[in-house]
């Protein structure tokens, strides 16, 4: 449940503060980031919030995930209640060793009496076991390990067997089944990507669905078994997500939150949710709570933005809300929840908000509780919990003098301070100017020349940088070098990597560079580059003549095209078929261009503008030649194909230049090699970023289909005929946000060409049903909106059943997916997850792989800078297995 108040720590090095609720409380929501530095300083920035009764003393203590300490750690706390009218909470430790957290429930986990914590931990989940001890003593066990898949939990006994389950979203939808007091088992309930969900029983029929949202607002309904089936309940999404009977007519409406106003929706009673009934400004956290206990379901909510508000909006019953503030001062709230914190009876209200700095100082993050008064119209006094000075980038606590008290160092608005302590009771820091040449990057703090003295290693982006410590207040600047490739949040690190007792140097960013230190005093690093490949796009293809499917590859940080030859059982080796004679290519093709009976290659490369093919000599193994005549470079050339344009019975290419906005097609004159006469089609598309060759009318002749980014259409290009034919733009759709991706195939088997695109800003792929008519018509139909980012398509038929699927890549959370056409009239679709382990994939293609009828699935992905093929079991509906082809950087 995460809001999008500007976040105070940088990258990974994000946590978020927990409060978890009592037994007889079910409700979860979000507080906030809090973090102890040496010397007692505290940072804050409030993300998450729940209540619970962690150590057996009948009042509610705060369990807190933070930022601390270790230059790349978090920590999970818990403050105990001390029980008074105006309670004062004392830390303990739990956890001080994780990178992050971000949502957060006390469950029962292990059935012993005593309230657990099960936190979400940089995208993980981890179950923290309660001792039951006074203090209680938690024990650490990871229950799911996958990065991202966690964002918001909800608990619920989810199978009424009588023990406490719990459900998540992040990357998927997923049910953690409680088996027996301590194992617990994971379900994926859908593949939809989200950053809230509520559990309750929508449609009354007695089993718990889901409400989650994410870029539209989704309701999954259980059938009782535990098979789900997704209803979209509103086209928008937002951060935050609510149920409850807010009308008072016994059905189960939705309340969201998103950054320009907080609203609900009535179920009309068939679970149809109609009417959209707004009520408040902009919230980032919602929950749902009779605050004043008249019988009426309210709606505390933390509002989105600088200078925005907490708020009770009071319910009269029949859904009308009027608003009261709370905790109107400060920046930036975060979370909100009401409980009984002081034990009294009525309902108190615990909220947060971020800190933030801007051109007149800093404003301080805080954490406060506020005292009902009770009755019907009770008002609500704050107190304090905790307050901070934040917009740090990165803070860590470390003795940086070696004199046994901790100093502060910090990366604050890209200037890095040391905070020395003088050692006082209490102790007093005294700033100290290091640098402002970091831009507030990540840091690590090492001994890098052996002098007992703790040194500084940063980057600013692009290069990395060492403090040297002499132990006398003053860091000297030094270059270590440049990283493989640039980071906003570049990370850093120190630790002996090769045989010798020098820290050697490792950077992040696009790439992984190790720095060989080659000690002494100032010592010497040595560059070598680990990982800097960053697959872009990939074509399958019979290369080497063996009947069997090879894969080629474009890596544009190492301007490359490679050849990965399938020895005919899945097992792949690598040839590189060019480099570095291209700049920046973004996609390749195969198709037999010469027509000598081998398939040869060609690419699009963005930074040189260049379309160019690569003769295959037909040779085990290929070897082949690079042809670069085929046009002038064109500025931003990302997508390239083949097709038959004139007729000629030889195949031509068409590409796309997005920051031209030019379609180029090049003309197969037959000669051996061929050459290829470049020719301009007379278009206006603004920003086309992909091209696909198809004859889409079933006319004979090959038309063109654009997928224009920056106008968010798709167009088709007529091909009329001709010698040097001649074509007409036609608009099917200019309401496909961001499309990246443009392909066609016979979706509904009627016998004409459907068109399919993908849509990265709403989530879409979708396919445009061809009216067969002349001239055609299209109709927009949605196959998902359920992709986070989609980007890239292709469709086949993958389970055998005679109608062509379609498989999407998610590019914001590594999903690759299929989706199984049903049939119908139209038919519809149902998504499956083929893996969810990728990150950034930007092409996918299918074909039989391993050759034994069925087919199977390609992907290349960006970020982790893998190739990876998927195989398909054959079965119905089929099971893919995914098998590494590469993830190498420079072998």
């Amino acid at each position: 449940m995460e809001g999008y108040a500007p976040r105070v720590f940088n990258g990974i090095l994000l946590a978020s503060l927990l409060f978890l609720s009592s037994p007889a409380i079910s409700q979860d929501t979000l507080f906030g980031d809090e973090k102890i530095l040496a010397g007692g300083f505290t940072a804050v920035e409030p993300v998450a919030v729940h209540a619970a009764d962690l150590d057996g003393d009948s009042d509610l203590d705060i369990l807190v995930s933070q930022f601390y300490s270790n230059f790349l750690g978090a920590q999970v706390m818990w403050l105990e209640n001390d029980g008074q009218d105006d309670p004062f909470f004392t830390p303990h430790i739990i956890d001080d060793n994780e990178p992050s957290g971000e949502s957060g429930i006390a469950i029962d986990v292990d059935k012993d009496g005593d309230l657990d914590a099960v936190v979400v931990i940089a995208g993980q989940i981890n179950w923290y076991e309660n001792d039951g001890g006074l203090p209680p003593v938690f024990a650490k066990r990871v229950l799911s390990s996958v990065p991202g898949r966690a964002k918001s939990l909800d608990l619920v006994d989810f199978d009424k067997d009588g023990d406490d389950d719990f459900v998540s979203v992040g990357s998927g939808v997923y049910w953690y089944e409680n088996i027996d007091g301590g194992t617990v088992t994971e379900h994926l309930i859908s593949p939809l990507s989200g950053v809230d969900l509520h559990c309750v029983d929508i449609d009354r029929d007695g089993d718990l669905d889901v409400s989650v949202i994410g870029t539209a607002t989704w309701w999954l309904e259980n059938d009782g078994s535990f098979s789900f089936t997704q209803h979209v309940a509103f086209n928008s999404g937002g951060l935050s997500v609510q149920c409850g009977d807010f009308n008072g007519d016994m059905e189960v409406d939705i309340a969201i939150g998103n950054p320009d106003n907080t609203f609900w929706i009535a179920n009309a009673g068939n679970e149809t949710f109609a009417n959209q009934f707004i009520f408040g400004f902009g919230s980032n956290n919602l929950q749902a709570i009779d605050l004043n206990e008249d019988g009426a379901m309210d709606l505390l909510a933390a509002g989105e933005g600088r200078e925005a508000d907490s708020s009770w909006y009071r319910n009269d019953g029949t859904g009308n809300f009027s608003r009261q503030y709370l905790n109107s001062g400060g920046d930036y709230p975060r979370g909100i929840f009401g409980t009984d914190l002081d034990g009294d009876g009525d309902l108190d209200v615990i909220s947060t908000r971020s800190g933030f700095c801007h051109g007149q100082g800093c404003q301080a993050g805080e954490i406060t509780w506020e005292e009902s008064s009770g009755g019907s119209s009770p008002t609500f006094a704050p107190h304090t919990i905790t307050t901070s000075l934040l917009r740090l980038n990165e803070t860590i606590g470390v003795d940086i003098e070696g004199d046994g008290d901790g100093d502060v160092v910090t990366a604050e608005s890209g200037r890095l301070y040391l905070h020395k302590n003088n050692g006082s009771k209490p102790p007093g820091f005294r700033p100290i100017y290091i640098s402002s040449r970091t831009g507030g990057q990540p840091f690590f703090p090492a001994d890098l020349n052996n002098d007992s003295n703790v040194d500084l290693v940063t980057s600013d982006g692009f290069n990395v940088r060492w403090f040297v410590n002499f132990g006398t207040d003053v860091f000297t600047d030094r270059f270590i070098g440049s990283a493989a490739g640039f980071a906003s949040d570049m990370e850093v690190a120190a630790a002996l990597i090769d045989s010798d007792t020098n820290l050697d140097v490792l950077a992040g960013g696009s790439g992984l560079t190790w720095f060989k230190n080659g000690g002494g005093a100032f010592p010497s690093f040595n560059r070598v580059v680990l990982d800097s490949v960053q697959a872009t796009s990939l074509a399958p293809g019979d290369l080497d003549g063996d009947n069997d499917t090879d894969i080629a590859t474009v890596t544009a940080d190492l301007d490359r095209v490679s050849l990965f030859q399938n020895s005919g059982n899945g097992a792949f080796s690598k040839l590189i078929v060019s480099s570095p004679t291209i700049d920046g290519p973004k996609q390749v093709g195969s198709a037999d261009l010469d027509d000598d009976g081998d398939t040869d290659l060609f690419s699009a490369s963005d930074r040189d503008g260049k379309v160019v093919w690569y003769e295959n000599d037909g040779n085990t193994p290929p070897s082949f030649t690079l042809h670069t005549e085929l046009s002038s470079p064109s500025a931003g050339v990302v997508s390239v194909d083949a097709g038959d344009f004139d007729g000629d019975g030889r195949l031509d290419l068409v590409s796309a230049s997005r920051d031209t906005d030019r379609i180029t097609w090049f003309q197969n004159d037959g000669a051996t090699p061929p050459g290829f006469t470049d020719r301009n089609l007379d278009t206006n598309l603004d920003g086309p970023a992909s091209v696909h060759a198809a004859d889409v009318d079933n006319d004979g002749k090959t038309d063109i289909l654009v997928a224009a980014e920056k106008s968010n259409s798709i167009f088709l290009l007529k091909n009329l005929g001709g010698t040097v034919p001649v074509f007409q733009q036609l608009l099917i759709d200019n309401q496909a946000s961001k499309t990246y991706s443009v392909s066609s195939g016979d979706i509904n088997g009627d016998g004409h060409l459907d068109i399919l695109s993908t849509a990265e800003v709403s989530d879409t792929v979708a396919w445009y049903e061809n009216s067969g008519t002349v001239p055609a018509t299209f109709t927009k139909r949605i196959i998902s909106s359920a992709v986070n980012g989609a980007h890239a398509l292709d469709a086949a038929d993958f389970d055998g059943d005679g109608d062509l699927d379609v498989v999407s890549t998610s590019k914001f959370d590594g999903f690759v997916y299929w989706h199984e056409n049903l049939g119908g009239s139209p038919p519809s679709f149902q998504d499956h997850a083929v893996t969810s382990s990728v990150r950034t994939p930007l092409s996918v293609h299918a074909m039989d792989i391993d050759g034994d009828g069925d087919i199977d699935l390609t992907s290349a992905s960006e970020a982790d800078h893998k190739i990876a093929w998927y195989e398909n079991d054959g079965a119905n509906p089929p099971t893919f297995i995914a098998h590494v082809v590469s993830t190498a950087a420079e072998d």
